[in-house]
């Protein structure tokens, strides 16, 4: 464990894979969720009623999307989408237990992403549809449900160089340009969550400045502010919101190649290091503790040309603390990360780039919730409903 290296801020087929190792300090146990050459990438982990975690990934072989659900025994592996889809995806759950997911679909001909997707399992099957279509339109999308179970989506249209936002109202998509940039844009890594009220709050990145931007919406309208200025710096924000929603958000200075995070209270912004210990941060996931609101943040610590691990910081109420998850090749891209309300013990998704693998994450001794009977019933009928497709 280190310490204190921050200043002191607060499938084409259906699959089953279990696999699972202790992480050199013991504290970990890591198993492959998915493995598949170049499957993994750009995940999204969320937790059903239950705690049990589900996550949606992208399999770079197939140009497809996949999704992985934990069955109380191993991990099954569902296709969700095919046809040049599933980057920049971006998982969410209602009370009715079922998944919803954002992605971005790709045109392979004019090499360009091409539209924002949504898809919703059913008692039939994935449904599917477009929110937006348009050259260059939908990366980096982050979902959030209302408390009605409508999907809400912020992306990026890099064509416009803006941030996007849309919302499902009854069978209409109602999309907003919420903020504009220059030659670069702003809108990019977008972090999405919705407050008690149900009204947006979004982390992005705005490019022609290298800022780390945030805007969030009230009843008097959208609101803007620039959260941090010193450096190139917001790049892959993670943004959670505190019990009395204020925001936290954690994020990348590519400039002093080093994790930050930005909190804000006593009605101001403060920001800080979290680990300066070299190449650390390009990829983070942010997540509150849900007694304490203290921040934890699992994140990718080294050169990813060469060699990563996968490490984890927690806030103990006065100093930062580090540990390392994973740390065989390179590890801890596209990491996400959501924390069991129950236990309060942490689950996270990340790609193993040097074995093409989706993995998973828990700390030793931490048990990982049985799904719930609605996720179980809603795995068996896409299991049948694959089989049936297989058969005609």
């Amino acid at each position: 464990m280190r310490t204190n290296r921050g200043p002191c801020l607060f499938l084409l087929a259906l699959t089953l894979v279990f696999a699972c190792s202790v992480s050199a300090s013991g504290a970990w146990v890591t198993q492959q969720a998915a493995t598949n050459h170049d499957t993994g990438l750009l995940t999204s982990l969320a937790l059903d009623r239950r705690g049990s975690p589900h996550i949606s990934y992208y399999d770079q072989t197939h140009f497809s999307l996949l999704y992985a659900s934990w069955s109380g025994s191993g991990w099954y592996s569902q296709l969700v989408d095919t046809g040049y889809v599933g980057t920049h995806s971006s998982l969410a759950f209602y009370n009715d237990n079922l998944p919803r997911i954002s992605y971005t679909s790709f045109d392979p001909v004019q090499q360009v992403v091409n539209g924002v997707k949504y898809a919703c399992l059913t008692d039939a099957g994935w449904t599917t549809q477009f929110v937006q279509t348009g050259s260059n339109v939908g990366k980096y999308t982050s979902l959030a449900l209302d408390n009605l179970g409508r999907p809400r989506i912020s992306y990026f249209d890099s064509g416009a160089g803006a941030l996007k936002y849309a919302e499902l109202n009854g069978s209409q998509w109602n999309i907003q340009t919420i903020d504009t940039g220059g030659s670069y844009g702003t809108g990019l890594y977008t972090s999405l969550k919705l407050d008690s009220l149900g009204n947006p709050h979004i982390a992005y990145h705005d490019d022609d400045n290298g800022t780390l931007r945030y805007a969030a919406y009230d009843a008097t309208g959208w609101h803007y502010t620039t959260v941090d200025s010193s450096a190139h710096v917001g790049a892959h924000p993670s943004l959670a919101l505190t019990s009395t929603g204020d925001p936290i958000i954690s994020y990348f200075d590519s400039t002093n190649t080093s994790l930050k995070l930005a909190q804000f209270y006593n009605g101001a912004w403060h920001v800080g290091a979290v680990d300066t210990n070299g190449i650390v941060g390009f990829a983070n996931s942010l997540a509150l503790d849900p007694k304490t609101n203290w921040p934890r943040i699992a994140y990718a610590a080294g050169n990813p040309a060469v060699d990563t691990d996968m490490d984890f910081a927690y806030w103990n109420g006065t100093a930062w603390n580090f540990e390392t998850i994973d740390e065989a090749g390179i590890v801890g891209e596209f990491v996400s990360m959501a924390i069991d309300p129950n236990s309060g013990a942490p689950m996270i998704s990340y790609y193993d780039r040097t074995n093409g693998d989706l993995k998973f994450a828990i700390p030793a001794g931490a048990v990982i919730p049985e799904p719930s009977t609605l996720s179980l019933l809603a795995l068996a009928a896409v299991a049948a409903w694959t089989r049936r497709a297989k058969s005609r």
